[in-house]
Parts: C-alpha cells; structure tokens; sequence
C-alpha cells in the first residue's frame, strides 16, 4: 500500500499574544494518507510543530485574528483551486531568502511569512513556496481557528 503526506501539521495558538512556539499547541508528527484514510502519526504537544508554529506566531504580529494553520503538501492544483475559490494567497520565493538567513536555524520561514506578507491589507489563508536546493515546497494554509483552517482545506481539496 503505498503511503504519503498529504497534510503535515496542525496548530493553534490559544492566545494571539504568544511569542513562544512553547505555548502553541501543534502536531508533533505527521498527517498521512493511506488510500482513503488519514492517519495520524504524532501527538499533540505544545511546541509539537516549530515550523507552522513560527509561521503563525510571524501572521498574527499584522493579523492578530489569524490563530491557526496547517502545513500541506505544495500541489500547483492545489494553488489554482484555491485561486478559483478566491482565497487570499500570498507567495515568497526561497531563492531570494539572503544567505545569512538561510543559514540560521529557525530563521527561514519568519522571514518567508514577512516578505510574503508584507504588502498585504487583509490575512492571508495560503502562503507558499516552491522550495529551493535541500528545501521542500510546502503550502500553509492559515485561519481564525483550527474548524476555519478546516473549512478551507476541504472547500481547496
């Protein structure tokens, strides 16, 4: 049976004011699909998910409304149902991601979100990128709550 991910990481941020990924509950783990199940492959954990966790914690310094998100895989049809939908979508490109940035840890994707965000007068749903060299491609679809993020990932799936 072949397995592969699909949806990586769910998070929330009980407090918009957090400023710690120690404080944010997340997956510490993975969302995997399995024919037509999904299955989960970690724990809940405060802390469980430093990626989505910094990208959130970097949306909600501008939105504060914007509290959760999940991390799926980068699909170009994935971007063009959202685009259809007419979810507000934001894009960075890593390649122009200044080398002293890349090379510190936990670093990259704060500085992703801001650029991404950066002119933007209303929340994002999606941010994405297309990765770079040792960089995977990933999508973050962003909401109020974790039933939001859900909504729109089942109105984009």
């Amino acid at each position: 049976m072949k397995t592969y991910q699909k949806c990586r990481q769910i998070l929330c941020i009980p407090n918009p004011v957090q400023e710690s990924i120690s404080h944010i509950l997340g997956l510490e783990g993975r969302i995997v699909k399995a024919g037509k199940l999904a299955i989960v492959t970690g724990t809940l954990k405060y802390g469980g998910s430093r990626h989505v966790a910094n990208a959130v914690l970097e949306v909600a310094k501008k939105f504060p409304t914007v509290r959760s998100a999940v991390n799926i895989k980068y699909d170009t049809k994935t971007i063009k149902r959202a685009t259809e939908k007419r979810l507000c979508i934001a894009y960075y490109d890593r390649v122009l991601e200044p080398r002293d940035t890349k090379v510190t840890e936990g670093k990259t994707i704060s500085w992703g979100i801001k650029s991404a965000i950066e002119k933007l007068k209303s929340p994002p749903d999606i941010i994405y990128h297309k990765g770079d060299i040792g960089k995977e491609p990933m999508i973050l679809l962003f909401g109020k709550t974790p039933k939001d993020v859900l909504t729109k990932l089942v109105k984009i799936r």
